[in-house]
């Protein structure tokens, strides 16, 4: 039990740590944004749009982590349910797999 609550809390700490840093980059964007939108020349924003350009990719990996993280946890949800994942996708890579025939017929013309 001792484990289970260090990880639960190490989990929540890390959560928020996350979405406090995620709050921090898009109040940064959108104080980024304000400065480039009233700007009257190119010249004085380039370190402004290098900033927002980094926050914005740093933004969206984060959000990656986030979809990324949705999936497992669906995944595990189908697994403790006893539930089979949806195939679709990886029906869609099995067809798709360069050199390799995807019906029996197929692989009798490879072969020859």
């Amino acid at each position: 039990m001792e484990i289970r609550e260090k990880s639960i809390l190490f989990a929540r700490q890390k959560s928020r740590a996350l979405y406090q840093r995620e709050r921090e980059f898009s109040e940064r964007l959108d104080y980024l944004d304000t400065i480039i939108c009233n700007s009257n020349s190119l010249l004085n924003i380039s370190d402004a749009l290098n900033e927002y350009e980094a926050l914005k990719t740093e933004l969206h990996s984060i959000y990656d982590r986030k979809g990324k993280a949705a999936m497992f946890r669906s995944k595990c949800r189908w697994i403790e349910k006893g539930e089979n994942q949806p195939n679709t996708s990886s029906t869609w890579e099995k067809e798709n797999i360069i050199g390799k025939p995807s019906t029996k017929s197929d692989q009798k013309t490879v072969k020859k």
